[in-house]
């Protein structure tokens, strides 16, 4: 039997915000880590491992193609196969195992170093040789013919790591003994030189493999009690890093689930931690990070003024962005870039919230903009379909679409679509994955479906409203009920029951109906005797197209008007019925510019309009999300906030909203298309339809990223209407993408339970996906 929404929430609320929720439970195992913790012998039975429970783990937890690690196919997933490989071998275990993991780095090493040549980060370039020649030492052969030209270049890049730590030039860099496991002996020092990086915990930077090396190398004994101390926490995997800060944790899970569209059902639980959260920051003295944790702690900080400042708290940027006023510290960042992609994707979604005066923040943004864009592949790599890792997949996002442009409800779609847990940088490699209940991925997809069933009932019942009023039926200019009403749902989340999706899709239908009649329609005495109307508010006299919209109005206000006397007790209609009316001819900003200045020439006025724009949605971004402004009611400003969204997505690279065919996909996609994923949560592999208008049947085939195997089917391809739209009966079921690049059409794949359609679109459209 199906669950409840009301029965997922309720378990999610004890899994996240319950006192006795367990945070480390969302805390993913490393490999990596597990390995080397496993490697160490017990020190009374040296032919023994220390936790054998480790090695348990590593036979349970080996992936289907025979690596290691959650982030399959990346190099991260290399350095942990590695490790895994080579502490089964030290204690002569899991034989299976180990030919399974041999043959998959035999089968993947060049192919995952390629998509990242000649940007290799730093702490793999130490790693990984360190973990190659550890398996040598073992007698593991993952390269029997020899090193490979992409291997030698790790190997090449580590020797220039090395000498410029001999040359004391090691510039902004982590130590080496952060790496302590993978160096070989004549960079580690003497014991004294190892434990001086001890922390009071008994650890090496709170990194469990660092640590293990340095008590298989010295003995020492708070090294063997917080060794204990983690498989005694954690269980028999090992998490990146240990301990790990508790209250990122949960800020994390908590902007998890905003993400995934969920926020509304915890409401209460976010606003009480957001409320801790901001005690803490106005009380706590920001405390200084060692080098080491730099990432995490700008990540963090970040993270939390982003959450605060949607939550209606007023705080300055400044306590946050206090790494921007450290040129060396920017220079490290620079340096290391690879190691803060995270940090500055915090940093950069942050500063969408900018409010006015607030130029600190505004050299936060150029600043890591430029390093994100660093951290993308070139074109050439780009083009690669497995190219981009999944950060790298959501900062391109991030750095292509405007974010006032964007809407919330297909963000929480493609959210839900492509994540596989929430990204966060702990540890001393890339990044991992919070590890997520099956409760809460099933929340956000109900979550999602039932929201689309309430907008297609709201639309239905609007295409009703409309031809019933006669507005559908005018004959003339834009009807454009769906438009306006994926306007008044997609930008931002309104309550479920709420009226005011209808009354603002009501209302733009009517405008835009309005507006057309007196730009092209009406005749001068319609457009007078209509202007009379509605000033005397009476609509005698009135017949054909000013009946229409005058009793079209009438009714509207005066439902209006009910709706809100039986909520509040409050009589609007008078109100709502003073209209002022706005003069005609007027001239837009450019010209008005220009004749104010006439030395200025057009790019210069389009530059000073840019930016008086531009600071106008700083203030009413700050109208909007600040709570201390009393006399606006929240819900009021979460409307002018879905205008703001909404006009930018309409008319920030064109006009959207007289194009019939722009938002056709992205209606198709909020409000018909259900979510694609596969039980595993993964999306589903992309199917390109080779096909031409002059035959009827075609073949296809489905691409798998991870075999790269062609799998042909037969398509029926039927016209419809006219149109040249095809109905492809015999395409698989598990079709994922919705656009499709074909020679000599482009067409556009719209999901369907039973079937496929597509429609071709002339190859010189502009956009594909905004034709159809």
């Amino acid at each position: 039997m199906e669950e409840s929404l009301e029965c997922l929430v309720e378990r999610v609320k004890q899994e996240v915000f319950s006192p006795s929720a367990d945070i480390y439970s969302f805390l993913p195992s490393s490999a990596y880590e597990t390995a080397w913790v496993a490697m160490i012998p017990n020190p009374e039975r040296r032919r023994r491992p220390m936790f054998p429970n480790c090695l348990i783990w590593m036979l349970r937890n080996q992936n289907d193609g025979g690596s290691w690690g959650e982030l399959d196919l990346t190099i991260d997933c290399l350095t942990a196969t590695l490790a895994c490989t080579i502490a089964l071998k030290t204690w002569n275990v899991g034989y299976i195992n180990i030919e399974k993991g041999l043959k998959f780095l035999h089968a993947h090493t060049e192919k995952v170093l390629m998509k990242h040549h000649g940007g290799i980060p730093r702490w793999f370039a130490i790693i990984f040789p360190g973990m190659l020649e550890l398996a040598k030492a073992k007698g593991l052969e993952v390269f029997p013919q020899g090193y490979t030209g992409v291997v030698e270049d790790i190997f090449n890049e580590r020797e220039k790591i090395f000498k410029m730590e001999e040359t004391s030039c090691g510039g902004h860099h982590l130590p080496l003994s952060l790496y302590l496991e993978a160096l070989p002996a004549i960079y580690r020092g003497k014991h004294e030189d190892i434990l001086k990086h001890k922390r009071e915990d008994g650890s090496l930077f709170h990194s469990p493999s660092a640590t293990a090396c340095a008590f298989m190398i010295t003995g020492d004994g708070d090294c063997k009690e917080y060794l204990e101390a983690i498989v005694q926490r954690c269980g028999h995997g090992v998490p990146p890093a240990y301990p790990v800060d508790q209250d990122l944790i949960k800020l994390c899970m908590m902007d998890h689930l905003m993400r995934l569209g969920c926020g509304e059902h915890f409401t209460k639980e976010i606003g009480d931690a957001m409320d801790h959260i901001y005690w803490n920051w106005v009380t706590e003295e920001l405390q200084p990070s060692n080098v080491h944790d730099l990432p995490l702690q700008i990540f963090k900080d970040f993270l939390t003024f982003q959450l605060l400042r949607k939550h209606g708290h007023r705080i300055s940027p400044e306590r946050c962005c206090w790494f921007m006023r450290d040129p060396q510290m920017l220079l490290h960042i620079e340096e290391n870039y690879q190691d803060f992609l995270g940090a500055m994707y915090a940093v950069y979604i942050a500063t969408h919230l900018m409010f006015p005066e607030e130029p600190e923040f505004e050299n936060a943004k150029t600043f890591s903009k430029k390093i994100l864009q660093k951290g993308l592949p070139g074109k050439d790599v780009k083009d690669h379909p497995s190219a981009l890792s999944d950060l790298q997949e959501e900062i391109e996002h991030e750095l292509k679409h405007l974010w006032l442009a964007r809407m919330d409800h297909l963000e929480h779609r493609t959210y839900i679509e492509r994540t596989k847990g929430y990204n966060i940088w702990i540890g001393k490699s890339s990044s991992c994955r919070l590890t997520c209940s099956d409760d809460i991925i099933q929340l956000a997809i109900k979550n999602f479906m039932t929201r689309q069933s309430v907008y297609r009932t709201e639309l239905e019942e609007l295409k009703r409203w409309s031809k019933d009023t006669g507005l559908a039926n005018m004959g003339f200019g834009r009807e454009n009920t769906s438009y306006c009403y994926f306007v008044a749902a997609t930008p931002i989340f309104l309550l479920l029951d709420s009226e005011v999706r209808k009354i603002i899709a009501k209302s733009a239908i009517l405008v835009t109906v309005a507006d057309d009649f007196f730009d092209e329609h009406g005749s001068l005495d319609e457009l007078q005797c209509l202007t009379q109307a509605v000033q005397r508010w009476e609509g005698e006299g009135l017949s054909g197209h000013s009946k229409v919209i005058f009793e079209t109005l009438d009714d509207l206000v005066c439902d209006i008007a009910l709706k809100i006397f039986n909520q509040q007790g409050h009589d609007m209609k008078t109100l709502l019925q003073d209209f002022k009316e706005m003069k005609d001819g007027k001239l837009n900003m450019v010209p008005l510019y220009l004749k104010a200045n006439p030395e200025a020439n057009i790019e210069d006025s389009i530059a000073y309009i840019q930016n008086k724009l531009e600071r106008f949605e700083k203030q009413l971004l700050e109208i909007t999300m600040v709570d201390s402004n009393a006399e606006v009611p929240k819900e009021w400003k979460q409307i002018h906030l879905c205008a703001l969204k909404g006009f930018q997505m309409l008319f920030n690279t064109f006009n959207a909203f007289d194009s019939p065919t722009a938002l056709l996909q992205d209606i198709t996609m909020a409000f018909y298309e259900p979510l694609a994923m596969d039980s595993q949560r993964m999306l589903l592999p992309t199917f390109v339809l080779n096909a031409h208008e002059s035959i009827k049947e075609n073949t296809g085939r489905l691409m798998d990223d991870s075999s790269k195997k062609e799998v042909k089917t037969q398509g029926q391809l039927q016209g419809m209407n006219g149109k040249i739209v095809y109905n492809s009966r015999a395409i698989p079921s598990k079709i994922k993408q919705s656009l499709y690049y074909v020679r000599p059409k482009c067409l556009l794949g719209l999901r369907r339970p039973s079937s496929c359609m597509f429609l071709a679109v002339p190859p010189n459209s502009p956009s594909p996906l905004l034709k159809m």
